[in-house]
């Protein structure tokens, strides 16, 4: 079940219809992310997205177990494929990873 990025022919979008699904759905989560964590008051704000994030965490994990059949050990390493997927596509301006960036941010 390994996946690496270095395997993106096999599973990245390749047709253009492809990519914009895969574009609109991200702006999609992002606009509807923002868009309920508005707020004046920064508390009710951080408050909110505290709420979003363990949401999308928890249907995260609910559609990796859909497409594990809840087999424990599959679940795992799909989930720690999608953690190393994410820190080579969505390196920050710095160079640092997801989870250096995530790490930093914990920190502030």
């Amino acid at each position: 079940m390994s996946i690496h990025h270095t395997d993106q022919l096999d599973w990245a979008p390749k047709k253009s219809k492809d990519i914009q699904s895969l574009q609109k759905f991200q702006k999609n989560i992002a606009s509807s992310l923002l868009q309920y964590t508005e707020d004046e008051d920064e508390n009710k704000t951080n408050s909110k997205l505290v709420s979003a994030l363990l949401f999308m965490l928890h249907i995260s994990s609910e559609i990796v177990k859909s497409f594990t059949y809840g087999d424990e050990t599959d679940t795992k390493e799909l989930l720690d494929e999608a953690i190393t997927e994410a820190n080579f596509a969505y390196k920050n301006r710095d160079g640092l990873d997801l989870t250096d960036t995530l790490n930093k941010a914990k920190m502030n």
